[in-house]
């Protein structure tokens, strides 16, 4: 993976998936940021402190969470892709 490489390129590291809508992408991904700089939790970990000490391996491993209007319905995405890379670019935070 290139440092360098725009989002508008980020298709090429998708084998399955070519058609990437750049703005959708870009919008998913600053959700999380913006919640977070608001004080809100963005990203909850699966694996407790212990757990992360006994294999370092999950340590990035867990869950986002958008925040929605509250009262509203809800959906819950699991991006797929698990067998080559997952979604979540693409399929999961737009």
């Amino acid at each position: 993976m290139n440092p360098e490489m725009r989002l508008d390129q980020i298709a090429a590291l998708l084998a399955y998936h070519s058609n990437v809508n750049t703005a959708d992408v870009a919008a998913g991904l600053n959700r999380p940021i913006d919640d977070a700089a608001a004080g809100h939790q963005a990203f909850y970990d699966i694996y407790d402190q212990q757990a992360k000490a006994m294999d370092p391996s999950p340590a990035n491993t867990g869950l986002f969470f958008i925040r929605g209007r509250p009262g509203a319905p809800f959906a819950v995405i699991a991006p797929g892709g698990g067998f080559s890379y997952v979604g979540s670019v693409h399929e999961g935070f737009p």
